[in-house]
């Protein structure tokens, strides 16, 4: 954190980056039940992978998500085990892999957004509203 923290204060737009050490899911219920009407243009995710889910469904519900925001949500192939595990071919053992699995047909038929799962690395999944 005090890394990347360093680089925020040197930018030009130092003022308009928080950095917030705390569980996701708790900020984001902290932040709504303040009652926030803010929106975020970008959206990064990278926690625990069987809350992916909870993650997506929060931010839309909440409306946290600007218009033309992105929401990006990171490791979402886990080293190839999602593919694996949607060919049948994972033991169904590796729960993150099926969890992701889930996560990502949840995604790709909810008719609130437009995604596109971007195979890099573990890959990228990269959300914005329909």
């Amino acid at each position: 954190m005090q890394f990347a923290q360093s680089y925020f204060d040197r930018s030009s737009r130092a003022n308009q980056i928080s950095v917030v050490n705390q569980d996701g899911l708790e900020f984001l219920n902290t932040l709504t039940a303040a009652g926030t009407k803010e929106q975020f243009d970008f959206i990064f995710v990278d926690a625990n992978k069987r809350k992916y889910q909870a993650y997506y469904d929060a931010i839309l519900e909440h409306n946290l998500l600007s218009s033309t925001g992105l929401l990006v949500f990171d490791n979402t192939l886990f080293r190839g085990r999602v593919a694996a595990y949607a060919g049948g071919l994972a033991s169904n053992r590796e729960r993150i892999a099926r969890g992701l699995a889930e996560f990502n047909s949840y995604v790709a038929s909810d008719p609130r957004t437009i995604n596109v799962v971007m195979p890099l690395w573990d890959g990228l999944s990269l959300v914005r509203r329909a």
